[in-house]
């Protein structure tokens, strides 16, 4: 062996070491700096859920711990079996390392560890999803684990899209705060987490979810183990993907795209007043087909909410508007929901949506006086 090629390889061997130390050392900080934080936070263990935090976050526990038999029921059907392993979550205080530790994150799971570490600057709705998400990782990874698969057998979009899926039946969050310019690509090109600016990543977070929400429509809920399942006996995401769907994953990101044509025909129709009940069936038929989650939605959902109201059927109206809020949440969106909510003559419910507006509102209380007042 030359000199030359004897320097590569010490100078290769030296690099390797240095990564090793580096990986065992951030695991090493890590787990030092968790149990050491651990020691001062309140404990509670509800099923397979151990939840670490501040006595003042002693509300938002309870809210969660509320939740946590419907979660573990969930992710049974959804991934299989009964979870016997224990997820730790924590909540910690305001500006405490392990708090920054999440980074630009809301939550992050520690998948060697089965922890997740949760923003407790964020809302509750928030934190419930932000907990539900990282849940779907956890019992998603651990089933796949016990059929003896590698984590990266399922291709990261995926794991993402199903945990917003996930959490989605428990706290939905606006899709519009992450929706930007809707750039459809194919799936394999989707590099969650490295190489792309954020804004990216929030929207194939999104198209990730739509496309697994679309899988679900389509299939069932037990489309999920039945991929898992496929993955592992084809031993390619792919493949099983065709064997579970008999679509072609390559192809398969196009339900995505835009439909321009039908907005186009459905702005044309909206020019034509007298065509309203040709439009509404139109709009309907759509979204029996696409929806609920599609690009276009809050688009065909503004123009059948307008067209409720011009026909004042407030209950169709109020419903449509909840199918709206997944998409957008303004101050106003709850306002007309609360003044539907009176037309109904629901003053609990009128109420209810009134005080969430006031909350987002930045226009100060003035503009809800008059629903608070009503009697």
């Amino acid at each position: 062996m030359s000199k030359k090629k004897r320097i590569f390889l010490l100078i290769s061997l030296i690099i390797f070491f240095l990564l090793c130390l580096i990986l065992f050392r951030s695991s090493f900080i890590t787990s030092v700096i968790i149990k050491a934080y651990e020691k001062n936070l309140e404990t509670e263990e509800v099923g397979n859920i151990v939840f670490q935090y501040k006595e003042n976050e002693q509300e938002t526990i309870n809210l969660l711990i509320d939740k946590v038999s419907e979660i573990n029921n969930l992710g049974d059907e959804w991934f299989g079996g009964s979870n016997n392993s224990t997820l730790t979550v924590f909540l910690p205080k305001a500006d405490s390392i392990l708090e920054k530790m999440l980074g630009k994150s809301n939550a992050i799971f520690l998948q060697n560890k089965n922890i997740a570490i949760i923003n407790s600057k964020l809302t509750e709705n928030e934190i419930l999803h932000a907990l539900t998400h990282e849940y779907a990782h956890f019992h998603m990874m651990t089933n796949m684990i016990e059929l003896q698969m590698e984590v990266t057998d399922i291709p990261e979009w995926f794991h993402e899209g199903v945990a917003e899926a996930f959490a989605h039946r428990f706290a939905p969050v606006p899709f519009n705060q992450s929706i930007n310019q809707w750039n459809v690509i194919p799936f394999s090109e989707m590099k969650i987490r490295r190489g792309h600016d954020y804004s990216s990543i929030g929207e194939w977070y999104i198209m990730s979810q739509f496309t697994v929400e679309r899988l679900i429509k389509d299939y069932g809920e037990g489309v999920i183990l039945n991929l898992i399942h496929s993955t592992m006996e084809t031993e390619s995401f792919s493949l099983g993907f065709f064997e579970t769907t008999g679509e072609p994953l390559e192809t398969y990101h196009k339900i995505l795209n835009p439909d321009n044509e039908f907005i186009n025909q459905v702005m044309h129709q909206a020019q034509e007043k007298d065509n309203l009940i040709n439009l509404k069936q139109s709009l309907l038929d759509y979204d029996n087909v696409n929806g609920p989650y599609y690009y276009q939605a809050d688009f065909v959902y503004h123009i059948l909410e307008s067209i409720y109201v011009e026909e004042q059927d407030w209950e169709k109206a109020l419903s449509i508007l909840k199918k709206r809020m997944y998409y957008n949440h303004s101050s106003w969106m709850w306002s007309s929901a609360s003044e539907y909510a009176l037309k109904l003559n629901d003053k609990e419910k009128a109420f209810y949506f009134a005080e969430r507006a006031k909350e987002i509102s930045e226009q100060g209380d003035s503009h809800f006086d008059k629903i608070f007042n009503s009697e």
